[in-house]
């Protein structure tokens, strides 16, 4: 698709031909969509427990934490955030409470997170918000209403710290939602 893209601007606006834009892409490349690092295997989202918590596309992943994980973290796998969000481009978050007040309204915000998964360290757009992952504190990114997207894990409401790798989606009790929704977006 990229390439696609690529090549439909490069040839309307210039005299660059169809093989100097593979060449520009060989210098260049690209992971191909047929590349593993691009499939998810759902069999291995399955072995873990979450695929009825995860919904995985092309260019996003869809989290959902339902009022019954109230006050627990439910672990993003790594390797999604990696992807996802560790690249140059970052990635856009959009956090979702939804039928909060029973008529079924969904309240929203979005915000742009840089991830590096080299040193752990992450920015986020809303609020400047800046931390590092797996520092022993557990850390926000993004807080919406009863909804967070944190750097540490909670297990029946106590926070058990940051002391390892990866983010998660929280549910806690400000407002009686009925799920929250996170939506990372490359």
């Amino acid at each position: 698709m990229k390439l696609t893209l690529l090549t439909a601007m490069l040839t309307a606006f210039s005299s660059i031909s169809l093989a100097e834009v593979k060449m520009i892409k060989l210098g260049n490349p690209e992971p191909e969509m047929t590349n593993p690092t691009f499939e998810v295997n759902t069999d291995s989202l399955l072995t873990e427990g979450i695929s009825r918590n995860i919904e995985v596309e092309l260019d996003r992943i869809t989290v959902f934490a339902s009022n019954n994980l109230r006050g627990t973290t439910f672990i993003i796998p790594q390797r999604l955030v990696d992807e996802f969000c560790g690249d140059v481009d970052g990635c856009k978050l959009r956090m979702a409470m939804y039928n909060w007040d029973g008529t079924g309204r969904t309240a929203s915000r979005s915000n742009l997170f840089y991830y590096n998964s080299t040193n752990h360290v992450w920015r986020a757009e809303k609020g400047d918000k800046q931390g590092t992952d797996v520092d022993g504190t557990t850390q926000h990114i993004m807080q919406s209403w009863s909804c967070y997207f944190t750097d540490g894990s909670y297990d029946n409401w106590k926070n058990v710290g940051d002391s390892e790798p990866g983010f998660g989606l929280l549910s806690w009790n400000q407002f009686n939602a009925e799920e929250c929704r996170l939506t990372i977006i490359d």
